[in-house]
C-alpha cells in the first residue's frame, strides 16, 4: 500500500499533465512593429472613400491598391484622410508583360504625378510567355525603363515576384535587381510574398530566402495558406491565399523570419479572390485577419 505522501505526489503529477493538455503553451507575440494593411484586391467595385472607411472601421490605417490608373490614384489622393496623413496608401499594382517592349511614358508620367502626391510605391509585375533568357532580358530592359521614369518623378519602384510570371520568386527578383545594379540602376526595391514563395516550392526555406533578400525588401505580403499548395496550380490561388485564421501552414514562420532580419516596411494582407465587403457571402475575412494579427503580433 502507498504511503500518503506518495499518493499526493501522484495526484499532483496527474493534475499537471491534465492541465498541460487542456492549456497549450501560448506563443509569445512576434516582435513586429510594421504597419499592417490590406492589399485591396478584394475591394473591386468599392469607391475609394468606401474602401478607406471600411478599413478604418476595422482598425487598418492604410491600404495597397489593386489597380494603377491616373483617375483612381487621383481619387485616392484627394480623400481627406489621405491628405491629412491619417490613412496611408502604400502601393499600387502595375501588371506588365515583357512582350510589350514600349512603355507609354506619357501615361506613366501622369500616373507617377498622382503617386508622388501620396508617396506610394509602384509595384511592378513582369508577366511573359516563359522564363527563358530572352524573357528575362526583356524584363530587365522593361524595368530599367520604368525605373528611370520613376526616378525622374521621385517615386519608388518595387519589383513584385509573382507565380507563373517571368519573375516568380524573391530570389529570382534579386537576380533581376543585380542585373539592374550593373546597369547603374540600384534604386529599385523588392517585395516578397508568402503565397508566391509557397507556390515556388520554398515552404521549408522561408527563413533562408528572407535572409537572402532582406537588404532589398521594401514591401511584403502575407496570407493564410495550406502547407501543400506547391504543385496545386489549378485552384486559382485558393490554397495559398486565405484569411490569416485559415490554412494548415503556420504563417508565423514567415513573420518571425521578417522580424529576425529587422524588416521595417509595411506588411500587406493578400486578399486575391476573397469576398468583397458588403456583397452576399462576405465572411468578414478582413476583420478575422485583423483579429489574428492582434493576437499573434499585437501592438508590441
Amino acid at each position: 500500500m502507498f504511503r500518503r505522501p506518495a499518493i499526493v505526489l501522484l495526484l499532483a503529477i496527474f493534475s499537471t499533465a491534465v492541465n498541460d493538455v487542456a492549456s497549450p503553451r501560448v506563443e509569445p507575440p512576434i516582435p513586429l512593429k510594421n504597419e499592417f494593411v490590406p492589399f485591396g484586391m478584394c475591394m473591386g467595385g468599392m469607391k475609394p472613400s468606401e474602401q478607406i472607411a471600411y478599413c478604418r472601421k476595422i482598425g487598418y490605417s492604410g491600404l495597397g491598391l489593386q489597380v494603377m490608373d491616373r483617375q483612381t490614384l487621383g481619387e485616392f489622393a484627394m480623400q481627406p484622410e489621405v491628405v491629412s496623413g491619417e490613412f496611408k496608401i502604400h502601393s499600387t499594382l502595375w501588371w506588365t508583360n515583357v512582350t510589350e517592349s514600349v512603355i507609354d511614358t506619357a501615361w506613366l508620367d501622369g500616373v507617377l504625378d498622382e503617386a508622388r502626391k501620396m508617396e506610394l510605391a509602384i509595384w511592378m509585375v513582369l508577366d511573359g510567355p516563359d522564363k527563358s533568357e530572352e524573357s528575362r532580358s526583356r524584363a530587365v530592359s522593361m524595368i530599367a525603363k520604368a525605373a528611370l521614369r520613376c526616378r525622374a518623378k521621385g517615386v519608388r519602384l518595387v519589383l513584385y515576384p509573382h507565380g507563373g510570371c517571368v519573375v516568380s520568386s524573391a530570389e529570382e527578383g534579386l537576380a533581376i535587381l543585380d542585373s539592374l545594379d550593373r546597369l547603374g540602376i540600384p534604386d529599385v526595391g523588392l517585395s516578397i510574398h508568402l503565397c508566391h514563395e509557397l507556390k515556388a516550392g520554398n515552404r521549408d526555406r522561408l527563413p533562408e530566402v528572407v535572409r537572402k533578400v532582406a537588404h532589398r525588401l521594401v514591401l511584403v505580403s502575407v496570407s493564410g495558406a495550406d502547407s501543400d499548395t506547391y504543385g496545386n496550380d489549378d485552384d486559382n490561388w485558393a490554397s495559398a491565399i486565405k484569411p490569416l485564421d485559415q490554412g494548415t501552414f503556420d504563417s508565423r514562420i514567415f513573420l518571425r523570419a521578417l522580424s529576425d532580419v529587422g524588416y521595417k516596411g509595411p506588411i500587406l494582407l493578400h486578399t486575391y479572390n476573397l469576398k468583397t465587403p458588403g456583397l452576399p457571402g462576405y465572411d468578414r475575412h478582413l476583420e478575422r485577419s485583423w483579429g489574428w494579427w492582434q493576437r499573434v503580433v499585437g501592438s508590441n
